[in-house]
């Protein structure tokens, strides 16, 4: 009848008809971007593209009257909402994939497309050594009206790159969105919770070396980084030899000069020694011949004789003394070279021993995205396949 008309409110269960007492125009809207292309540049369109942009709407048999009953009220609606194409109640901004069926599905087969959410983001690691981009794909099922609290907490992130397709196949059903999915505000939103959701579930697991302070490569296990720093730990290694050399070699050249100076002062003294010895053996036995030997029973020249005799062994006493002190001092150095070579042999084991790698321990991590490097590249609609059984 005249002024009667169908009116599809996404805030309601299902379309509604209604009548009113006057009526300025009556438009079929919103256009999909393919039927728009028709109208604008029919001639540019193809023949696919034309059958799913043109959808024709149901012709009743009869136009209901004013005095139609409720059950043909709620049949005309369940009809006029069949020839609704759902691809058109999303909102305009946002972008529709189509997936394309599995290769198991064969051609003819019913197939019904149900709508997905895909959050694409890129995000920047610059922490415990990292310096690195990473980016990805996240699917996320809405089957409810109502606006979840945590969308992208059960989504799941492609692990491979999705084939689309330009159009759905031919004769393929789609599943109502959920009115959530019709809202311009709900995508803004989703966009804010995924980058909250990337924070939090792309962490990257890593190791820290404690002894060298070294950061493995992310997911590397406790195995594989310990082959990594074998290198590395030698090289440490043969470093803190060579340290450990320097600080040493200082110590033992200078007791090396001590030590020959202390022999040349043994053999002068031991020299003097044996020359005074020999000479205090020659005047005392010089002194008992010439007593022997003389006539008189004591004369000035024996007495000079003795005297001589007295101070050449008081000085071989002497320069023994001395050459006992020196062979002393000689002794101690030597006794101190062997010191510092036990400790020089002890410092040597333990580096190799700190610089071992079966020695090194290691801290669990986690490195986290950062937050003003989180860019949200699309949050789109995608259109998955599932065959239609009996």
């Amino acid at each position: 009848g005249s002024r009667v008309f169908l009116m599809n409110n996404v805030h309601d269960d299902q379309p509604v008809v209604f009548e009113t007492r006057w009526a300025m125009s009556y438009l079929r809207g919103p256009l999909t971007r393919s039927q728009l292309q028709a109208l604008v540049h029919p001639d540019r369109v193809s023949d696919s593209a034309k059958k799913v942009a043109v959808v024709e709407p149901p012709q009743p048999a009869a136009m209901p009257s004013r005095s139609m009953t409720t059950f043909q009220s709620e049949k005309l609606a369940s009809v006029a909402a069949e020839a609704i194409d759902p691809r058109t109640l999303l909102p305009e901004n946002i972008k529709q994939y189509f997936e394309a069926p599995p290769y198991s599905y064969s051609a003819g087969d019913p197939i019904e497309y149900y709508p997905t959410l895909m959050g694409s983001a890129s995000w920047h690691y610059k922490t415990y050594g990292l310096d690195q981009w990473d980016k990805g794909s996240f699917l996320a099922l809405i089957d409810n009206e109502e606006k979840p609290d945590h969308v992208w907490e059960s989504s799941e992130r492609i692990s491979r790159p999705l084939e689309f397709m330009d159009e759905p196949p031919e004769k393929s059903k789609f599943v109502p969105p959920p009115a959530i999915l019709k809202s311009k505000t709900s995508y803004r939103s989703w966009e804010k919770d995924l980058k909250a959701h990337l924070f939090d579930s792309q962490k990257l697991p890593m190791l820290r070396c404690l002894e060298l302070d070294e950061y493995s490569k992310p997911g590397m296990t406790q195995g594989d980084f310990r082959v990594e720093l074998e290198q590395m730990v030698s090289e440490r290694r043969d470093l803190e030899t060579e340290k450990l050399r320097k600080k040493f070699i200082e110590k033992f050249s200078d007791l090396r000069v001590d030590i020959r100076k202390a022999e040349n002062e043994l053999d002068k003294e031991s020299e003097e020694y044996r020359s005074t010895r020999l000479n205090s053996v020659l005047s005392v036995g010089s002194s008992i011949m010439g007593a022997l030997l003389s006539r008189k029973t004591f004369s000035s020249t024996n007495s000079r004789r003795a005297g001589s005799s007295a101070r050449s062994l008081g000085k071989s006493a002497q320069q023994k003394s001395d050459m006992n002190q020196a062979k002393a001092k000689l002794d101690e150095l030597q006794i101190e070279y062997e010191a510092l070579d036990q400790e020089f042999a002890s410092a040597m084991a333990e580096v190799s021993e700190k610089q071992a790698v079966d020695q090194l321990t290691f801290e669990q991590l986690y490195a986290n995205p950062q937050k003003s490097d989180m860019k949200v590249d699309e949050i789109s609609v995608v259109w998955r396949p599932r065959r239609i059984d009996q």
